[in-house]
């Protein structure tokens, strides 16, 4: 076990405010220090109210965990095999989601108005103590940063869907996760046969999507417009759909917990490429159309029109 948790040196280094430091810091360290549970915890939270407490907590509480690890000198053998095995396992497996959260949340810093609750963070411990692939570790550490910026943002059930995850199913999920629009991911010809609809279904397994059987599809009758926004990010699709013609796009649907997960794990740098990919299904039936960031509830900012081909200055569009 590292002698510093690696997440309290991850906050402590990074740029930002001192009061986010310590929230960041206190909440972490909840985390990393739960499943012990020791006295000295509260002593801990308390020193890190001060930039010289952040860098002693980390040693002082690896102190105290090993010597609640060999307390019974009869036991020492069995105690080395279970601490030193088990949990050794299970605390490199929290300290190193901790470091990938402090990263997220480093990255993009947030005062939150309060901290997740002690149910919430139990549940997430005792699940993510076996996240042992460092991209699942990944994952549980996107979840506990978006927990930090909003708690009660992700639900049990979204946890225990996680923890069911292998790690096969979440490089499955973070692949179709860039093509999401809303709450739907539009299934191409491409998408009904091979790789892509074989990852799919192992998704539906997983409880993260639904196919229905294959016959899903998002429905919208035009009214001199039609927009499309990506999950995740103010880049929209945007165009002119006559009024009265009717557009099915086939679709595979988010369930509740998949959309939670997508919500923490998307890259906004796919969002182009998914919208991209509708366009091409649109373009019989709209006239035009082009992508554009959301600027208030209603209006675009045209930044881009995609159909016909054309380049232009922003522009404001009313959606």
């Amino acid at each position: 076990m590292a002698e510093e948790p690696s997440a309290l040196i991850v906050i402590e280094t990074a740029t930002l405010p001192q009061n986010i430091k310590t929230k960041a810091a206190k909440f972490l360290l909840r985390f990393i220090a739960g499943t012990f549970g020791h006295e000295a915890l509260q002593a801990a939270q308390e020193g890190l109210d001060t930039i010289a407490g952040r860098t002693k907590v980390a040693m002082a509480l690896a102190t105290a965990v090993a010597a609640e690890a060999v307390t019974d000198p009869q036991e020492l053998a069995r105690a080395r095999v279970r601490f030193l095995g088990e949990a050794y396992r299970k605390q490199e497996n929290v300290e190193a989601i901790a470091k990938f959260a402090a990263e997220e949340i480093a990255n993009d810093p947030t005062d939150p108005p309060q901290e997740p609750e002690d149910d919430w963070l139990n549940v997430f411990t005792r699940y993510a103590e076996d996240a042992s692939s460092e991209r699942v570790r990944r994952l549980w550490g996107r979840v506990l940063a978006g927990e930090y910026r909003t708690p009660g943002s992700v639900g049990l059930r979204t946890l225990r869907l996680l923890a069911e995850l292998d790690q096969r199913t979440a490089e499955d999920f973070e692949q179709v996760a860039g093509l999401i629009t809303g709450d739907f991911i539009y299934r191409s010809e491409s998408d009904n046969q091979g790789d892509p609809l074989v990852r799919l279904m192992r998704l539906e397994t997983a409880g993260l999507v639904s196919l229905g059987g294959g016959f899903l599809s998002r429905a919208f009758t035009g009214d001199g417009s039609l927009t499309l926004v990506a999950l995740g990010d103010d880049l929209s699709l945007a165009g002119v759909l006559p009024d009265g013609t009717n557009v099915s796009i086939p679709c595979a649907d988010l369930t509740e917990g998949g959309l939670e997960l997508a919500r923490l794990i998307r890259n906004p740098v796919t969002t182009r490429a998914a919208l991209l990919r509708l366009v091409e299904f649109l373009k019989p039936h709209c006239s035009t159309l082009f992508l554009g960031q959301v600027v208030s509830p209603g209006k675009l900012e045209r930044m881009e029109q995609v159909h016909p081909a054309l380049h232009f200055g922003p522009s404001r569009f009313s959606a």
